[in-house]
């Protein structure tokens, strides 16, 4: 998805910067001093330097995605997931992300199994990724049920020199060995 600006071939240093040193900054700081005390100390230069930008770069990615998926209507409140973390069942006890994220979708933040735009942000770089995270068994059926019904337009999809060129490949976990129903319902294609 390109924005308008950078379909009108707009440079870099023409487009909003949302973000500078201080944010490389605090997220190497905070890599090393992950602790409530620091971050206390230092909340002020975060809600400056990185939670208002990052409110700001959201907002306007909610407008731009709002142009190709019109049911999106989320505020950018909606869909940045906060920066404590839950340490309940956690090996690790560091209170903070080491980055702020978001998820673009008809649900925002509230429900990741919905396909959406989840993309996060520190001081080593930006992580985007698409689709849907942790769903449910039966929704799983569902999309694989899909794609085995219409298995020509996806791999014509997933082959296309444009996709190549851009992903390479898909990427994500995969089975190491496949269901017997699984096998059965791709071959028979009755699904």
């Amino acid at each position: 998805m390109a924005s308008e600006s950078a379909k009108k071939g707009l440079r870099r240093s023409q487009l909003p910067q949302y973000f500078g040193s201080p944010l490389v900054r605090f997220f190497s700081q905070l890599e090393e001093h992950n602790n409530a005390q620091w971050f206390n100390h230092n909340r002020k230069t975060y809600e400056k330097e990185v939670k208002h930008p990052f409110q700001t770069l959201v907002a306007e990615m909610i407008r731009e995605i709002k142009k190709y998926e019109p049911e999106i209507n989320i505020s950018a409140a909606d869909a940045i997931f906060r920066i404590n973390r839950d340490t309940r069942f956690s090996k690790d006890k560091s209170p903070y992300n080491a980055y702020v994220s978001a998820n673009i979708s008809r649900f925002g933040r509230r429900d990741k199994t919905y396909p959406g735009f989840y993309f996060r942000l520190n001081h080593k770089g930006i992580q985007v990724f698409g689709g849907a995270h942790m769903i449910e068994k039966s929704q799983l059926d569902r999309i694989r049920k899909h794609i085995i019904r219409n298995n020509a337009r996806f791999e014509s999809a997933i082959n296309q020199k444009e996709f190549k060129a851009r992903f390479r490949k898909l990427l994500g976990e995969k089975y190491k060995w496949v269901d017997a129903d699984w096998n059965a319902c791709s071959v028979s294609s009755r699904c």
